[in-house]
């Protein structure tokens, strides 16, 4: 199991909060903890999670999403 932590304060995951995955040509590169995101990446987020429902990563590796309807 991989323990995440933060890419910036190399903080521990521990399973709450409003972590956020860096994802870099869909593949997951690293986690940002609630304390390091800026502002501009929470709101991307946000927008994100509003407009897109992850199906998970496909056979290549590569996070897989689709358009909310």
């Amino acid at each position: 199991m991989t323990t995440w932590k933060c890419s910036r304060c190399r903080r521990p995951y521990r399973g709450r909060g409003d972590w956020n995955i860096t994802v870099e040509d869909g593949v997951v590169v690293g986690a940002l903890c609630p304390r390091c995101q800026t502002v501009d990446e929470n709101t991307e987020a946000v927008i994100n999670e509003a407009t897109t429902d992850y199906l998970g990563a496909g056979p290549d590796g590569r996070l897989r999403g689709r358009p909310k309807s």
